[in-house]
């Protein structure tokens, strides 16, 4: 009776090290975003570009390599096919914003990993939201400013 005692009381013992060893190991919980990403009014391109829009229009045509009747313009056309919606979570990442920083990626050329700086959006989302933006673009320039639709060349390679 005794040694049945002894053994329970042991196995007691070594449960409650393993628990406080491993509580102990964990992972801080991470965040779903980081605080300066949170605050897109003050870290952002966003109210950069709409100071430099209304008082530098030189700069904003070198920063997004267009003035900004033909950012409008633009955004008019692809903003539909770009936006989407908001969630009870957390609000989307606007049409323009999209737009803006696909925009900064074709003109500069900077990695996603440097671009989440300066758009305040993860390099993740980025990696999501340029090819998306540029497959929009392509769709809605193409007809209009292309001869050859380049998506359809195997046709015509197959016929030559």
């Amino acid at each position: 009776m005794y040694k049945q005692h002894n053994k329970k009381k042991q196995l007691a013992i070594a449960c409650a090290a393993i628990s406080i060893i491993t509580t102990k190991q964990r992972k801080k919980r991470s965040q779903w975003v980081k605080n300066w990403k949170l605050d897109k009014s003050k870290f952002g391109n966003i109210p950069l570009l709409s100071e430099i829009r209304e008082n530098n229009p030189d700069d904003f045509r070198n920063y997004l390599r267009m003035d900004s009747a033909s950012f409008d313009v633009l955004l008019n056309l692809v903003g539909p096919k770009i936006c989407k919606m908001d969630t009870v979570m957390r609000s989307s990442i606007s049409s323009s914003e999209r737009l803006i920083a696909t925009l900064r990626f074709l003109a500069t050329g900077n990695s996603y990993e440097d671009m989440k700086f300066s758009t305040c959006i993860s390099t993740s989302s980025l990696s999501y939201i340029i090819p998306e933006t540029c497959k929009a673009l392509y769709d809605i320039l193409a007809p209009q400013y292309l001869k050859v639709n380049y998506l359809n060349l195997s046709y015509v390679s197959d016929k030559i």
